[in-house]
């Protein structure tokens, strides 16, 4: 701890350094492999190398980045077995969270999300396209009411966000569709519904990263 920077500034400082870092990471502006250089991310940002240190560490520890003894710290990278590690965990906690969802939401959040179900099969621009994903995943997770799963599966959903971006699965119109019917499904409170459709999805998913990870190696 630096003891010349209040610690909330500090806080400040590194929660700034770690969103910027997180979503250039998501959306493949530093891609795989890139290493990243506490002297030039202090410089970039114009703050001291503490919140960058500490901003680096949070990435570590959310799998956002590898940090290698005597080398330095690298943007990590996507192979098959880390993506089968992911896809393992992750979907049935999804599947959990849409549970969730159906059992707790409100009327008034179906309707909201039946709405968003519908732009998304509207909307084709990639730029609105990602805003729809995450005010819908962001929707789904205020619905669930379960702030100890968010917690744990929050990080999980930016790394698989990251092989979407990042593999070019947000350009697959079919795995679009899946998604759309699976969110179409929690807002009429379907639950068999949406577990089949969720199914459907992750499938797809999975299957198309896969081929595109292995395909990159």
């Amino acid at each position: 701890m630096n003891p010349f920077i209040p610690s909330s500034k500090l806080d400040t400082q590194a929660s700034r350094v770690y969103r910027m870092l997180e979503a250039q990471i998501v959306q493949g502006e530093l891609v795989p492999g890139q290493e990243l250089s506490e002297r030039s991310i202090s410089a970039q940002f114009r703050i001291g190398r503490t919140p960058v240190r500490e901003a680096l560490q949070k990435l570590a520890a959310n799998h956002m980045v590898q940090v290698e003894p005597r080398r330095g710290t690298f943007v990590s990278r996507i192979d098959p077995d880390i993506a089968t590690e992911l896809f393992l965990v992750v979907w049935p906690l999804e599947k959990l969270l849409i549970r969730c969802a159906i059992d707790h939401a409100s009327e008034e959040e179906f309707k909201q999300l039946g709405a968003l179900a519908v732009l998304l099969t509207s909307t084709h621009e990639d730029d609105n396209q990602t805003l729809l994903y995450a005010k819908i995943n962001d929707q789904i997770a205020q619905m669930a009411r379960n702030s100890y799963l968010l917690a744990v599966l929050a990080p999980m959903r930016l790394l698989v966000e990251r092989v979407r971006f990042f593999h070019g699965l947000a350009k697959d119109l079919k795995l679009r569709e899946c998604f759309a019917d699976l969110i179409a499904q929690i807002s009429l409170q379907d639950k068999a519904g949406s577990m089949n459709a969720f199914t459907a999805y992750a499938d797809r998913f999975e299957t198309k990263a896969m081929t595109e990870i292995s395909r990159r190696q």
